[in-house]
């Protein structure tokens, strides 16, 4: 049986994106397959396919802050469907 939360996070309104240590998207739920499309095709890493230049740091150093603790809330771009950058 799924955790509750996760059950929570597979249906909520807004994309969510489950992230192992090294970056790959391990879990995407509706909402993030219909903003990020073909994005997510075939376990993508966040550096790859999703993550811009545009963010202060790459997914690796931001993953890596994350490892050592807890950080700020942190506006993230993200690379959607088309193309486009979005803030998040």
């Amino acid at each position: 049986m799924k955790a509750d939360w996760l059950l929570g996070l597979e249906n909520a309104a807004w994309p969510v994106l489950l992230v192992d240590s090294s970056g790959t998207v391990r879990r995407a739920n509706t909402a993030a397959m219909n903003v990020f499309g073909a994005g997510l095709e075939g376990g993508p890493s966040l550096g790859t396919s999703l993550w811009p230049a545009e963010n202060e740091q790459s997914s690796a150093e931001f993953l890596a802050r994350l490892d050592r603790g807890a950080v700020p809330a942190t506006p993230l771009r993200f690379r959607v469907k088309g193309g486009r950058v979005v803030d998040f």
